[in-house]
């Protein structure tokens, strides 16, 4: 049908003296009877005719664009769909990659690591028994008045054990990489990314602090006041775990009874 908006003002002709009539009559009912409520019966009617008529007339102009929207969308959506699926599907497959990949390279690092720090382990043994045949030493030839052999011993200890502390604190000082996929460049101009969030999940609702499962327990309906309640909760604890470093938040840990955080991770295509 076409659009005339004259014809909504034809339907609504008398809509505004009905709607003043309506407001006029005041909430006080104590004068009411019988025949004063079935005359507000008859107002209600007339005024429901009136929206009514307003309602066929709007879906007889919208019915037509409705159809002609669902036409195209399902156009569109037939030759999308199988593109989206395929999308989806790549995606799912760069994401197990991405994650085998981090795991090769947290391995590789671990083991990297293990060598590193036997290594540290062997220098330090190597320096604590330096060490410890100079002081011996050092000994003997105070025993013996030797007063110069005595310092010399005395210096190669201090240095050996200066030695062994500093390959124990560089041991201990060793990063922890950061194996994430970070960014891969493609020949087509791509740019692909892994990209982490910290995010929350409810994993036992009676375990939840007291307040927040009675809430829960007491009316599952009052979704907003959850909702909040939960967020007040959950909130401050994800925005620290953000604010880590890739580095610094594997091993950073927050509790929260009956919630599980956890790092989510999806592929970014640019």
């Amino acid at each position: 049908a076409a659009i005339k908006p004259g014809d909504l003002n034809e339907v609504l002709k008398d809509g505004d003296n009905l709607v003043q009539q309506a407001m006029r009559v005041p909430m006080d009912t104590s004068n009411w009877n019988r025949e004063i409520f079935a005359a507000a019966g008859d107002l209600r009617k007339m005024l429901r005719s009136r929206i009514k008529a307003a309602e066929d007339l709007r879906k007889s102009w919208t019915k037509p664009i409705n159809d002609g929207v669902k036409l195209i969308n399902s156009f569109f959506g037939s030759r999308v769909e199988p593109l989206e699926k395929a999308d989806s599907h790549i995606e799912k497959i760069m994401l197990k990659w991405s994650r085998e990949e981090e795991a090769r390279v947290a391995q590789e690092q671990a083991r990297l690591r293990k060598a590193a720090e036997d290594e540290a382990l062997r220098q330090a043994q190597e320096a604590e028994a330096i060490a410890k045949k100079a002081r011996e030493e050092e000994a003997a030839a105070a025993a013996a008045g030797n007063t110069k052999a005595a310092e010399a011993a005395a210096e190669v200890a201090r240095t050996a054990e200066t030695t062994r502390d500093d390959v124990i604190d560089q041991a201990a000082a060793l990063p922890v990489a950061d194996t994430t996929v970070r960014r891969a460049r493609g020949v087509y101009g791509s740019t692909a990314s892994v990209r982490k969030t910290w995010k929350a999940r409810i994993i036992d609702l009676r375990a939840l602090p007291d307040d927040d499962s009675a809430l829960i327990m007491e009316n599952e309906d009052a979704k907003d006041a959850i909702r909040k309640s939960l967020k007040t909760l959950i909130e401050p604890r994800l925005a620290s775990l953000r604010s880590m470093t890739p580095v610094q938040s594997p091993v950073v840990s927050v509790h929260l009874r009956g919630i599980e955080f956890f790092e989510d991770d999806s592929i970014q295509v640019r």
